[in-house]
């Protein structure tokens, strides 16, 4: 029994850097949510600055943590700026109202 608790315990941690990312987490397990901005791979830089706050036992959640920043990529893009207008996908460096796709 001891044995299987060993080997599944580090994959319940699998994505936690991504998870916390989408949630705004700046911290890993139990926090609350939009406390910073979701960034484009931010589960990978939340996973790094854990490890070097001595919490070793997410240096195995980068590989994942890539992963799974790479499958949500599109969800971060699509979403980032959204609420502020800070990102255009239409690349005019304006912010797109209601009215203007109205049209």
């Amino acid at each position: 029994m001891k044995w299987r608790l060993r080997y599944l315990c580090p994959l319940m941690l699998a994505g936690c850097g991504t998870m916390a990312n989408l949630d705004g987490r700046d911290r890993p397990m139990l926090d609350l949510p939009k406390q910073s901005p979701t960034t484009l791979f931010g589960g990978v830089s939340r996973d790094v600055k854990w490890i070097g706050e001595g919490m070793i036992q997410y240096a195995a959640d980068v590989p994942l943590s890539m992963i799974g920043e790479v499958v949500t990529a599109p969800r971060v893009i699509t979403q980032k700026g959204t609420s502020k207008g800070e990102w255009n996908p239409a690349g005019t460096g304006k912010r797109q109202s209601t009215e203007d796709t109205a049209e």
